[in-house]
């Protein structure tokens, strides 16, 4: 049996509350092509995977999204973002390979909050290696998906 983390603070859908800004230690724990309503795409219909980040020490996931269509019209920014991620995750970016392969794969990230109306968002701004020597500390006993 794994351990549950304190439950204060979580809203009435059960999210936690947003974090504050600044780098985070990360591990990827999922990726996901398809949500309740089907593929995940942008508004002009182009596919995209959802990449699903565990935050080390926070109850809180984070994600980011990555289109490899050559033809979606911010591929240039999304691929720039993606290698940012590898080279920070120690995988070499000029090797291609299955996405599935990233699973577990830890870094650092830097989180910018966006407000919408009266809600806050984590968003991913910025890729980094963990510092040399650092041993990022999660939860083993999770029952992740790999």
């Amino acid at each position: 049996m794994g351990n549950y983390p304190p439950v204060d603070g979580f809203d009435a859908n059960g999210y936690a509350p947003p974090l504050e800004e600044g780098f985070y230690t990360v591990r990827l724990i999922d990726i996901e092509t398809e949500g309740k309503d089907g593929k995940f795409t942008y508004s002009d219909g182009t596919a995209y995977e959802r990449f699903k980040f565990e935050v080390e020490g926070q109850p809180n996931m984070v994600f980011d999204r990555f289109s490899f269509d050559p033809n979606y019209e911010h591929a240039s920014i999304q691929l720039g973002r993606f290698k940012q991620f590898l080279e920070a995750a120690g995988v070499d970016p000029t090797k291609g390979g299955d996405t599935a392969s990233l699973k577990g794969k830890v870094c650092r990230v830097f989180i910018k909050n966006t407000h919408k109306g009266d809600k806050i968002y984590n968003n991913i701004r910025q890729y980094e290696p963990i510092d040399p020597g650092s041993k990022p500390e999660f939860n083993d006993d999770d029952d992740l998906p790999f």
